[in-house]
């Protein structure tokens, strides 16, 4: 009934049909299943299962991509990078671009993930490969995805591959149980108070035999406990997805409850999908025949609904069951922009989950005072006059972000010349990784996939640009100045990256990047 009055609503957005999954996280069981709006209506295709039809699920994988970043040692406030690229690469042959069709710049992971921004995704993606994606989403349990990884590509990650919306829901559940995957049971009755029945296993019309993983008693794991969590804590988190949702979306519950939408290419398949710690959520919303929605996103398609069985669901579940974090998660307070430790010249102060062992241990250098001299707006220096000094705090971003500040027209700091967008200029610079950045050797994945996405700032009058890594060569490069180093090719221990190449007569090459194999 749910389903069928939020179709109506929908009705004149051309949306027709409608599929549901719900699963008892608590005895991993299947506890109801609708495949369509009306069986028994042909004008909709009703005899259609959406819960086992192949559909893209859109943005709801990016979570897989973030735990494998977690996985990696990267964290929540990790910086990454929304900003534009100037053409494709071999790696994406793509050029992603965010729902909104901004570019945000320095984006936490936290904020990258809740807001689903694609461009900081695919950057995620490529800097781990997307064969290591696709294992990852095997071990969740999307045997659908029966393609090598080549045929996706870092797109994987924006839902390029086909799933059903059985297998999304159970991936889910898995962060819900703390990243542990089970396969799925029937039961025969629920907790008194849900008021969901379960069909017949002999209901073959609606699938329901088949929605069953074989392997009952198969139980393994997707993420630890620690980078479930921390998933968790940021599809949560309200706050942190406010920027692209707004304060007051369908996915901001009453009590605790992690969730994403997605949406398809083309607006032909629209999703939401999430968990409280008792129940695991996922709805599909379009049309059987792939005709497009209009203009219908996972906030406005499926979210409504997702919320309203959340609501039904948890009416009788008191007190309200929390999230709780695991050993081996700590905190710590850090820069809302950087990410970094806090420093006194920080606009503000946040307090960040973290792995223990993960947590930044440099203080913010993004945030920086600098005594200016009023006459002229350039540093002050040693003979400049007491009355003609002030202090301004400036944001000294990472070389990667210097053209986009510039592009947005955000202020940058001065600095003692007069020719200051020349002085400005970063001719030669690795963008990523950054030195400290740590690369653990997956020891399951093969060797041939894993890789270290090195990107490059090279400036327009720059030639014969090669990477070296510890003193020797390691290749020429040409635009757009991309290169996956092969984790192959280096021992466990620290290992310097460096750029060099020729600008004019003059052999110049960049700052030194040190990072460490593991």
């Amino acid at each position: 009934l749910l389903l069928k009055a939020h179709l109506a609503h929908l009705k004149k957005q051309s949306v027709s049909n409608g599929a549901i999954v719900v699963i008892d996280n608590q005895r991993h069981a299947l506890v109801a299943l609708v495949g369509s709006k009306d069986f028994f209506d042909s004008t909709t295709n009703g005899q259609v299962n959406g819960a086992l039809a192949l559909r893209q699920p859109g943005s709801t994988l990016k979570p897989f991509t973030y735990g494998i970043a977690l996985e990696h040692g990267m964290t929540a406030a990790s910086l990454l990078a929304d900003i534009p690229r100037d053409n494709a690469d071999a790696v994406t042959d793509f050029l992603p671009e965010n729902y909104d069709r901004k570019f945000h710049g320095p984006v936490r992971m936290r904020t990258a993930l809740a807001c689903s921004y694609n461009v900081p995704a695919v950057r995620t993606a490529e800097q781990f490969g997307e064969e290591l994606l696709l294992q990852k989403l095997h071990l969740a349990g999307f045997n659908s995805l029966s393609q090598p990884s080549s045929f996706y590509g870092t797109g994987l990650t924006l839902g390029n591959g086909e799933v059903t919306l059985l297998e999304l829901t159970n991936a889910y559940s898995a962060l819900a149980n703390r990243g542990e995957w089970n396969a799925l049971k029937f039961v025969d009755s629920v907790n008194e108070g849900s008021g969901f029945s379960v069909r017949s296993p002999s209901d073959k019309a609606q699938g329901s035999q088949s929605a069953v993983s074989n392997s009952q008693s198969e139980i393994h794991q997707v993420f630890s406990n620690q980078v479930a969590y921390i998933l968790t804590d940021i599809l949560s988190d309200a706050q942190a997805r406010a920027p692209a949702f707004g304060v007051s979306s369908s996915l901001n519950l009453p009590f605790p409850c992690a969730a994403k939408t997605g949406t398809s290419k083309d607006y032909k398949d629209n999703w939401t999908v999430g968990f409280t710690p008792r129940y695991t959520v996922g709805m599909w919303v379009g049309n059987f025949d792939a005709t497009p929605m209009k203009l219908v996103s996972g906030i406005t398609g499926a979210a409504p609904l997702f919320r309203d069985i959340m609501l039904y669901l948890h009416q009788s579940i008191t007190p309200t069951i929390q999230f709780l974090a695991p050993e081996g998660i700590t905190t710590a307070a850090v820069c809302p922009r950087s990410g970094m430790l806090v420093e006194t010249d920080c606009p503000g102060v946040m307090t960040e989950y973290f792995i223990q062992g993960t947590e930044p241990r440099e203080p913010c250098t993004v945030h920086r005072s600098l005594r200016l001299d009023k006459r002229n707006g350039l540093l002050a220096g040693e003979n400049t006059p007491p009355e003609f000094i002030e202090e301004r705090v400036f944001e000294i971003l990472p070389p990667v972000f210097v053209k986009w500040a510039e592009q947005e027209g955000l202020p940058l700091p001065p600095i003692m010349t007069s020719n200051a967008s020349k002085q400005r200029q970063t001719l030669l610079a690795i963008a990523s990784p950054s030195s400290g950045d740590a690369f653990k050797l997956d020891p399951i994945l093969r060797m041939e996939y894993q890789m270290i996405s090195v990107e490059m700032i090279v400036a327009p009058d720059v030639e014969q640009v090669s990477l070296w890594l510890n003193g020797g060569r390691v290749t020429d490069l040409q635009a757009p100045y991309r290169f996956r180093l092969p984790l192959a090719t280096l021992r466990r221990g620290h290992h310097v990256l460096v750029l060099k190449g020729k600008r004019g007569e003059r052999t110049i090459q960049s700052q030194p990047v040190q990072v460490a194999v593991q």
